[in-house]
Order: C-alpha cells, then sequence, then structure tokens
C-alpha cells in the first residue's frame, strides 16, 4: 500500500498496532504483561503507565483484580 499508493478500503476511521494476545484468564494476562512490559520499565527507564479496563461479554474476571494484579 505505501508503493503502490492503492487504498484497500473505502472508509478507516482509526488502526491500532497490536502487539500480542492472549487469552482473557488473569494468569495468561499477567504472564504476557511481563513479558511485554519488562524492557520498558527495567531500572534505567522507571516510567509511569495507566491501565484502562474495558470488558465485553466476559463475566469471570473483576476489574479491581485485573488492575491489582498487572499494577
Amino acid at each position: 500500500m505505501y508503493k503502490t499508493k492503492k487504498k484497500k478500503t473505502r472508509v478507516i476511521l482509526r488502526m491500532l498496532p497490536i502487539s500480542g494476545t492472549c487469552k482473557a484468564f488473569l494468569e495468561d494476562m499477567k504472564k504476557y504483561a511481563e513479558t511485554f512490559l519488562e524492557p520498558w520499565f527495567k531500572a534505567p527507564n522507571k516510567g509511569t503507565f495507566q491501565i484502562v479496563y474495558k470488558s465485553r461479554n466476559n463475566s469471570h474476571m473483576n476489574r479491581e483484580d485485573v488492575i491489582k494484579e498487572l499494577a
């Protein structure tokens, strides 16, 4: 698309990059977060972050449990 300059769709509102996926279980989310976030939060970087919890059709996880486990 970059080389040909031709559109493949008529309308795109927003494209978000996806770095990875995991199942919607607390253990899987914690395991993925440890591998993905480790390079960003090692000792010299020490950044701040925000957790935004959005859930649809999921009744087996609680917002507070996810935030407590990942923060």
